[in-house]
């Protein structure tokens, strides 16, 4: 059970939350367009881990507000998630300057992240109210 937030803790935790995905997800975009750009492969795995690092951060903020992410945190984070991993996977096919290193890197650096995910679900929600998230079916 969540407990209400005053109108002043909703929007702290808000800008609290914006100000470290301003930190951390765009310094991390940063270098994952630069590794890609410049063919660095730890450019692009550093970007990915600095992602992480705003997921967990947003997760510790979760936690000092005793929250959890919104209806519209999971849509944004999932929208986001699979148009980066949809324009990567065209351009992978596109593209045929895409080396291999850049290629296992983008691949590791989306596997981290939905590792990350499905590491938090279960953590903290257990196996089956996780499993219960994706299965629509019950639901018809």
């Amino acid at each position: 059970m969540q407990p209400t937030l005053l109108r002043k803790e909703v929007l702290e935790r808000h800008a609290l939350v914006l100000s470290f995905w301003l930190g951390f997800g765009l310094v991390g975009l940063a270098l994952i367009k630069l590794g890609f750009s410049l063919g660095d492969p730890a450019s692009i795995l550093f970007g990915f881990a600095l992602l992480i690092v705003g997921f967990v951060a947003h997760i510790l903020i979760n936690r000092i507000y005793s929250t959890n992410f919104t209806q519209n945190e999971i849509a944004l984070g999932l929208f986001l998630y699979c148009l980066s991993l949809l324009v990567f996977v065209f351009s992978s096919i596109v593209d045929t300057g895409l080396d291999r290193s850049r290629f296992i890197a983008g691949t590791a650096g989306f596997l981290l992240i939905f590792v990350s995910v499905v590491f938090f679900m279960v953590t903290r929600f257990g196996l089956r109210k996780a499993f219960k998230f994706f299965d629509i079916i019950r639901k018809f």
